[in-house]
């Protein structure tokens, strides 16, 4: 059994589900390819903002937004990846940048 990430790319709320596939070692650019998908999802969250008759965007939320496409800077090793893919006990990123109130 092989435990699955599910991202719900609205709230970017991350759950674990238990799968039939056997669980093989993923390589570096495979475990990017996922850190880079949810990453994705959750700055999908947030496009809207970039559109031109949308309010100004905040630095605070630029700021954000940077630190979550550089999220992959540095990340040369499957345990990198695996370190900012760690959730919390409700599936919360704990190693993602905060997203701004």
């Amino acid at each position: 059994m092989v435990k699955e990430q599910i991202v719900d790319i609205q709230t970017g709320k991350v759950t674990v589900q238990e799968s039939d596939v056997k669980e093989v070692a993923l390589t570096v650019d495979e475990s990017m390819v996922q850190l880079r998908n949810i990453r994705n999802g959750i700055l999908g969250q947030s496009d809207w903002m970039t559109f031109a008759d949308s309010p100004t965007m905040s630095d605070e939320w630029k700021k954000y937004r940077q630190e979550l496409r550089d999220i992959t800077k540095g990340l040369d090793s499957v345990a990198k990846v695996e370190e900012k893919l760690k959730q919390d006990t409700d599936g919360n990123l704990i190693n993602f940048p905060t997203k701004p109130s």
